[in-house]
């Protein structure tokens, strides 16, 4: 069965095996996970627990930053279109002033959960599971893939050139073997796979591209270190090997060396 435009029947069918309960139970677990930007790790481990124990194939945590995952995880209904509900895993900081709970309590009120996050966006994350979930219980004849895939970051504005690049290396990294393994199992069409191994080389590419800029001496820079312990140099690319500092000495710096 192909669908093409919004059928009641269908809708119906999904609606009647909504767990709603399962939902908001979710949503109260996952508001008591502390997500804050740089912090998501541990809520995408939980996400991917979750799809696991539920059925769902194919979960994985795929490393975009450095402890700070995306999770991964599908139900198959056989060939066919994939269609992804994704969101992202990070907050802001929580704010002050709560009142009527904790801000990760996850507590149920009137009704209501209460908890930071929970609208931007922690509540659509748990409710994404639930909702695949019922369009698996109502025993529809569909083809295609649903997938849910929480990610990170979305809070996250500045991040140098070199490491967005890098990001988007690991990522299209992940995604290539990911179809590569499940090409292997014939879920995937071949012009998917050479597309994702043609995004995964450009990346690669583009990645050793922004880390050689990086890793350019950066001309003309010259600095005297007053106080070695709150020194602090900001520059287009990454500067290392100034653990040794002396104070008073003028150094000229590049990326990758001091030397006095």
């Amino acid at each position: 069965m192909t669908v093409g435009k919004a059928d009641p029947g269908l809708a119906a069918a999904v609606l009647g095996n909504l767990d709603l309960d399962r939902a908001v139970e979710l949503v109260r677990q996952v508001c008591r996970i502390p997500s804050v930007l740089g912090d998501e790790g541990e809520l995408a481990g939980f996400l991917a627990s979750v799809m696991r124990e539920s059925g769902f194939g194919s979960v994985e945590l795929q490393d975009v930053l450095p402890g700070r995952p995306n999770a991964i995880g599908e139900v198959s209904f056989g060939p066919g279109p994939r269609v992804v509900l994704t969101g992202h895993l990070d907050t802001k900081p929580e704010s002050h002033g709560w009142q009527r709970a904790a801000p990760f309590s996850g507590d149920l009120i009137d009704g209501a959960v209460y908890g930071h996050g929970v609208m931007d966006m922690k509540a659509a994350l748990a409710c994404q599971i639930v909702a695949i979930e019922a369009v698996r219980a109502s025993g529809l004849a569909l083809t295609g893939t649903l997938a849910a895939k929480p990610w990170t970051p979305e809070e996250q504005t500045v991040m140098s050139d070199a490491e967005a690049a890098d990001a988007r290396r690991r990522l299209a990294v992940a995604n290539f073997e990911r179809l590569s393994r499940l090409s292997s199992q014939g879920v995937v069409a071949r012009q998917d796979l050479d597309s994702a191994r043609a995004e995964r080389d450009q990346a690669q590419a583009a990645a050793a591209q922004a880390d050689t800029a990086a890793n350019a001496e950066v001309v003309g820079m010259v600095s005297t270190v007053t106080d070695v312990n709150n020194f602090v140099l900001t520059t287009n690319g990454y500067v290392s090997g100034l653990s040794s500092l002396t104070a008073g000495t003028v150094y000229f710096l590049s990326p990758s060396s001091a030397s006095a």
